[in-house]
């Protein structure tokens, strides 16, 4: 039995790990989305944060979490 399950999470690893990829790189880019969306919103906020260049950096995490989801 021990041989039979250690067998079947060898198969199942890779489209398991391929499906937690795809729903945290979807769940990036609707945050990056919602983001770029709302662009004067995120500025303020990185403004409120102190964040240098607030909208220069909102543009940025934008396009970053869209693209590199």
């Amino acid at each position: 039995m021990n041989d039979l399950l250690a067998q079947l999470g060898r198969y199942l690893q890779c489209p398991l790990l391929l499906a937690i990829r795809l729903y945290w790189g979807w769940q990036f880019f609707l945050t990056g989305k919602g983001k770029w969306s709302h662009l004067p919103r995120i500025t303020h906020y990185f403004a409120s944060l102190n964040i240098p260049a607030p909208h220069l950096n909102a543009i940025i995490v934008a396009v970053t979490e869209c693209i590199g989801a």
